[in-house]
């Protein structure tokens, strides 16, 4: 028999196996032939169709342990002997049957080759479908079931010495499903295993389940859907599955007798994970819109490795105030994913501070956005910083074209190496006067950058004080502008100056002074006077004497090779203690005294532009008072629509000078030169006296007795004050320009 092949066709099948024995006496004596007849009880569940069957039957030719076996296939081939019987057997479309099989089992006790034990035959039998076979081949041997092997369970050992009939201890069962094909979408797309998901809290899917018969054709039957907890899931009749809570559950369908099943195991939804400190901050200047450094943070998953969280697009939302200004983005092929916050088209944007919100979002729908706040301090501009001494003086002589350069002229940013300014060429703007005289430009090669340059071509410039201002200012609009102011002080040429050097206390002449100036000294005379040749126009003087404070006479007249006069020049008698030093200012042409006048009083003899050591305001009647330490001072007076007038005064350590009067002159009409002469208590009277060309070529001469004078023009000048009662002692003319030539000489 072609047992072989039977086996083969069964291989993928399911078999009852039947241990069978026979005798022919309670004694166990064997038989050389005998038939047992067996009674095999079927259930059917065909969707409906009536079903044939065969029923084969064998013998092992080795002991078999059979627990546990349903299969032949499960069985070694080698131990398979071979086929005693076969059978067709019609059975109905479901329900029980009852199958009457006859086995001869003489092939079986005729083989020596293996143990009769009481008479005993080792039975196997097998039922399978026939599928389009309907009849039995002329040789059982022969017939290949292919895979149409039926699942029969296994029976208990037969007994041939005590019945005739033996029924099996279990049936077999006949189903036209072979297995439950289930399949279903992973929940929002995401990936997961058809045999063992894993779902997040929240999420469902529909399972399909599909019956099918053994050759893999779809069987149609109805399914019953069924989840072993449901506390963790549930699943509808329609196959839809409902997390609850997290655990673990089996999920089942049963179609035709058959069940197919998967482990559903249900996960806490995880969240994104973020750094601690979830706020950045920008800080830029207003005007300006830099590449900052973005601000990264990396994302990940509370589930760890377990579970990589979807990613969805980052949005941005702003709060009050400007939109646009940020720029997010996040990078899921890093470990683990980066978002990176930055800014962008910041220009425009006021001072104040801005907040956008970044939200990274799941593209599930159970697990939660995070955030990120970003942050923009728009600061004001930085403003140019300069060199703390903004202004600079070159004095030169008048006909000299010197190399003079600028000095420590840098510029720095406020906000420092934070945000450098983007700088213009400098400018360069002249006042009244001379212009050209001045380069400057702006390097930003140096830390801080530096305007260099200096003064050029100024040979040909008049004596006099220049003033150009160096502009220095950024590209950005929005950053002001800062000045460098440069003066041009050009001395007259070379002079002599001739004065004296007097006790301020008496009045007498200092013999043996020295006068110091800038190219040499000369001592005094007898009479205290001196005459110093080769003085710049604008230089100091410095004098000294024996037993005297020395001074300065500053700012030497301008001259042009001649002498020029300088007049007197009051020492101090040496002392270390302060003197008092009384006085009024009076209007010289009414001799009114001035109220609410000011009084600067500077070191030196003709110090009119240095710094005051004391300043004064004259009282309601004109009057003030000075207390200085010892030596020379110059009082200047000044007051709202009068000329300033400057003395020189020797204050004495210890003692009190009065009558140090200030006479101040209305400010002229244009036309008119106002001459004032004023005097002490002695002498008692002092007259002035004033002369010089007519229209007609003869010559006037205006004084006490001759008050005015004219001429062809008209009115030359008058002495209007003529007046030696009051303390101010004083006499006042004026003289007018000449109509037809110009001033008068």
């Amino acid at each position: 028999m072609n047992v072989r092949k039977l086996i083969a066709g069964l291989a993928f099948g399911l078999t009852t196996l039947v241990s069978c024995t026979q005798s022919d006496s309670p004694t166990g004596t064997k038989r050389a032939s005998g038939r047992v007849s067996l009674n095999l009880s079927a259930n059917v569940d065909a969707g409906g169709a009536a079903t044939q069957v065969a029923l084969f039957a064998g013998y092992f030719t080795q002991p078999v342990d059979l627990s546990g076996v349903h299969r032949l296939s499960d069985i070694p081939i080698e131990v398979l002997g071979g086929v005693l019987a076969g059978q067709i057997v019609d059975l109905p479309a479901s329900g029980s049957a009852t199958i009457p099989f006859s086995v001869d089992l003489s092939p079986c006790l005729a083989d020596q080759t293996i143990s009769h034990p009481d008479g005993t035959c080792p039975l196997w039998v097998a039922a399978v479908l026939l599928s389009g076979h309907n009849t039995m081949p002329s040789d059982p041997t022969d017939f290949d079931p292919g895979t149409n092997e039926l699942d029969m369970d296994v029976v208990g050992p037969l007994n041939a010495g005590t019945a005739a009939v033996v029924t099996p201890g279990r049936s077999f069962e006949l189903h036209d499903v072979a297995t439950i094909g289930l399949s279903f979408p992973c929940p929002e797309g995401l990936s997961c295993s058809q045999t063992a998901p894993q779902f997040l809290l929240g999420q469902g899917t529909t399972v399909t389940a599909t019956p099918v018969d053994a050759n893999n054709a779809p069987v149609s039957r109805p399914v019953t859907f069924a989840s072993s907890n449901n506390g963790v899931a549930t699943i509808s009749n329609t196959g839809v599955i409902a997390t609850v809570a997290a655990g673990t559950t089996t999920i089942s369908a049963a179609a035709g007798g058959r069940t197919s099943s998967f482990v559903l195991t249900v996960l806490p939804p995880p969240t994104i994970v973020l750094p601690a400190d979830t706020t950045t901050t920008f800080t830029i200047f207003q005007g300006t819109s830099p590449t900052n450094t973005a601000s990264t943070f990396a994302v990940t998953s509370s589930a760890g490795a377990a579970y990589q969280i979807p990613l969805g697009a980052v949005a941005i939302s702003y709060g009050a105030g400007a939109t646009g200004w940020a720029t997010a983005s996040l990078d899921p092929t890093t470990t683990p994913a980066t978002l990176s916050v930055n800014t962008t088209g910041t220009a425009a944007l006021t001072p104040g501070t801005y907040q956008a919100v970044i939200t990274l979002p799941s593209t599930s729908s159970v697990i939660g956005s995070r955030h990120v706040v970003a942050r923009l301090v728009v600061n004001p501009p930085p403003t140019i910083v300069l060199a703390a001494d903004t202004t600079l003086t070159f004095t030169i002589t008048q006909g000299t074209s010197p190399t003079n350069s600028l000095a420590n002229f840098s510029v720095a940013s406020s906000a420092g190496a934070a945000f450098p300014i983007p700088l213009s060429p400098v400018t360069i703007t002249y006042g009244a006067g001379a212009t050209g005289w001045l380069t400057a430009s702006l390097s930003s090669s140096t830390t801080p950058a530096t305007v260099t340059g200096g003064t050029t071509t100024t040979g040909g410039i008049p004596a006099g004080t220049y003033q150009a201002v160096i502009t220095v200012a950024s590209t950005n609009s929005l950053i002001g502008s800062r000045f460098y102011v440069v003066r041009l002080v050009v001395n007259g040429a070379s002079t002599g100056v001739s004065g004296k050097v007097v006790d301020g206390q008496t009045g007498a002449g200092i013999a043996g002074a020295t006068v110091t100036g800038p190219s040499g000294s000369v001592a005094t005379s007898a009479d205290g006077s001196f005459t110093l040749s080769s003085v710049p126009g604008g230089s100091t003087l410095t004098i000294a004497a024996t037993g005297f404070n020395s001074t300065q006479f500053l700012n030497v007249p301008t001259g042009s090779g001649a002498v020029s006069a300088i007049g007197n020049i009051p020492l101090a008698p040496t002392s270390t203690a302060t003197g008092t030093v009384t006085g009024r200012l009076v209007d010289a042409i009414t001799g009114q005294p001035i109220a609410g006048a000011t009084i600067a009083v500077r070191a030196g003899v003709n110090a009119t532009t240095t710094t005051a050591v004391q300043q004064l305001t004259s009282d309601a009647s004109g009057n003030f008072t000075a207390t200085l330490t010892a030596g020379t001072y110059t009082f200047t007076g000044t007051a709202t629509n009068y000329a300033a007038v400057s003395n020189a005064i020797a204050v004495i350590g210890g003692a009190t000078l009065t009558d140090q009067n200030l006479v101040l002159v209305p400010a002229g009409s244009g036309d008119v030169y106002r001459i004032v002469l004023t005097w002490g208590a002695n002498p008692s009277d002092l007259d002035s006296h004033l002369t010089g060309p007519t229209a007609s070529g003869t010559r006037f001469h205006i004084y006490y007795a001759s008050p005015s004078a004219s001429d062809a023009d008209g009115p030359i000048g008058q002495l209007d004050i003529d007046d030696v009662t009051s303390p101010a002692h004083l006499q006042h003319l004026y003289i007018r320009e000449c109509a037809s030539h110009g001033r008068r000489q």
